[in-house]
């Protein structure tokens, strides 16, 4: 059965994960949007001086390196957050499918020492059988979804189907402004179907979302012991409506 998801779709996947505690974490990640699949490839991190993540500020761990790519923090917040451009999505693409070195390099004046770790990240993933051409999901249906499975990825992949209260509400007044969500963890075969009583509060006319994401987290070791937390995912999204 589908369940109810509470939270964020990328929150609500990372916690399925055993959390252990960690003084900073990093996230690659490949997200493909939209009828046609427009791509972003970005990293987002932060390393704070204790493990409770409750710092006012972040410490610069120096520069970052996932396979051939290369980050520096921040001149002032010390944040890591790029979109990666044009000019290295090859060797962003290229971590993909691999088992792919994640290294932070570390920084003697603020004490950060370095880790690394190597790990698998999924192949990227796309939904196959969606496009502008077959606009409109039926709520009398069950919903098939299918994607481009990865037998090395044992991990498994998080679907959501999402309404979009806010948006619907603007578009139409007459429906809930109210978001709905359900998910779903299942095995990285390449299809699965959403029954349809699991959308039944769904109302018609209503925007809706396919999600499909997966990916993996380890954590890299400092030579004291302490751990950072490498994510990296794919995603891909799909917009439509609902109709009878």
């Amino acid at each position: 059965m589908f369940e109810s998801a509470t939270s964020s779709s990328l929150a609500k996947w990372a916690s399925s994960y055993t959390y252990i505690p960690h003084k900073g974490s990093f996230t690659f990640s490949a997200e493909r949007s939209g009828c046609y699949r427009s791509k972003i490839y970005r990293i987002q991190g932060q390393v704070f001086a204790d493990t409770t993540l409750s710092d006012t500020f972040s410490l610069n761990g120096g520069t970052v390196q996932i396979g051939s790519l290369s980050f520096g923090a921040a001149a002032v917040t010390n944040s890591y957050a790029k979109i990666i451009p044009t000019v290295d999505i090859p060797n962003a693409q290229a971590n993909f499918g691999i088992n792919t070195t994640f290294q932070m390099a570390g920084n003697t004046l603020t004490g950060v020492l370095p880790c690394s770790l190597n790990m698998y990240v999924p192949e990227e993933i796309e939904i196959t059988n969606r496009n502008c051409c077959e606009y409109g999901i039926s709520k009398s249906s069950d919903l098939i979804i299918t994607w481009n499975a990865d037998a090395s990825n044992n991990e498994g992949v998080y679907i959501v189907f999402a309404y979009d209260g806010p948006l619907s509400n603007q578009l139409n007044s007459s429906l809930s402004a109210i978001s709905l969500k359900v998910s779903q963890w299942v095995n990285d075969n390449g299809s699965y179907t959403i029954p349809n009583g699991a959308f039944s509060s769904f109302p018609v006319g209503g925007q809706v979302t396919i999600l499909i994401m997966r990916g993996n987290i380890g954590y890299g070791i400092t030579s004291i012991g302490e751990k950072y937390k490498f994510e990296a995912y794919t995603s891909a999204t799909h917009h439509d409506h609902l109709i009878n």
